[in-house]
């Protein structure tokens, strides 16, 4: 791929908090072969349907559904290639619950089987909902007026309720459905009514004792080169002139290994999901320790499609 140059950066803050899994989607047996750049609907035995034409992006089966890519346009497939949503989003993830999040434009909703948008499109960003709740984002207006946090992150239950009616810094998931809230030095937690609750100050660490941050093994060259063994350049996105930066963040948590992957700004969606899925392929990671204990460190890393 010698017309792709990738570069990355790590920014890091420290999280005191232990990841919760991404809950099972169900998932069919069918699944899709990536070769010359498209990818190729297979059946139960792995042979490649040839009746149906490769798409220029394709997810895992979720719900009986997988997201396909044509033309930069988003849609959904059944197990036998038919299409059960057509390609009309600007922006689609995976059903979970029932439930996708989609773009037509600028703004992200999330819609049912039929396409249907069930929450209305009013965010910036939006996540595949995690058991009951998903992730969303909106832009910080006053993020250039007093140098806060370019983003604010903030929780939706299935009736896509802001929880609390309240964003924040970062939003940590964490063991047995415990979802956390950071604002300023406080950390807030969600309660089993659904609504978050102030939990307790951060700490702050005295500096005493060994600090080790997590890395990759091999350090920073070897990461760079593992990126660039496994990103693919959609052909779409090259053949419409479509290139730049995406930034990816995502945790490493106590045992090294990548959680939590999520964009970390908005940028071609094509693109992005190729950055994330390279992201969550990477394997674990050194990880890091303060103070004698094990912790969690989130990294922001920008790959540069040109």
């Amino acid at each position: 791929m010698s017309n792709t140059k990738l570069i990355f950066t790590v920014g890091f803050f420290f999280f005191i908090t232990i990841h919760i899994l991404n809950a099972q989607n169900s998932v069919t047996s069918h699944s899709f072969l990536y070769q010359n750049e498209y990818y190729y609907l297979t059946n139960r035995s792995g042979k490649v349907n040839e009746k149906i034409e490769p798409f220029t992006y394709a997810d895992s089966f979720s719900e009986g559904l997988a997201l396909v890519s044509e033309s930069l346009l988003f849609g959904y497939i059944d197990t036998t290639g038919s299409k059960v949503i057509d390609c009309l989003f600007y922006d689609a993830g995976s059903f979970n619950g029932g439930l996708a999040y989609a773009s037509l434009e600028d703004k992200y909703g999330y819609i049912n089987y039929k396409g249907e948008f069930v929450i209305d499109p009013s965010f910036d960003l939006a996540c595949d909902f995690n058991g009951k709740y998903a992730r969303v984002v909106k832009r910080n207006s006053d993020f250039e007026k007093y140098g806060l946090v370019r983003w604010l992150e903030g929780i939706i239950n299935t009736s896509g309720t802001l929880i609390s009616d309240k964003y924040f810094e970062s939003i940590t998931f964490k063991e047995h459905g415990v979802i956390n809230g950071v604002v300023n030095d406080s950390i807030f937690v969600l309660s089993h009514d659904g609504e978050f609750v102030f939990e307790k100050l951060k700490v702050y660490t005295n500096g005493k004792g060994e600090t080790i941050m997590p890395h990759f093994y091999g350090g920073d060259s070897a990461m760079g080169a593992f990126i660039n063994r496994n990103v693919r350049y959609p052909p779409s996105a090259r053949a419409y002139g479509i290139s730049g930066k995406c930034f990816v963040k995502f945790v490493i948590d106590e045992k090294g290994d990548v959680t939590d992957v999520m964009p970390g700004d908005i940028s071609h969606p094509i693109l992005l999901k190729e950055s994330m899925r390279v992201i969550k392929t990477m394997p674990q990671w050194v990880p890091g320790i303060t103070n004698n204990r094990k912790m969690r460190v989130s990294f922001t890393v920008p790959v540069n499609y040109r």
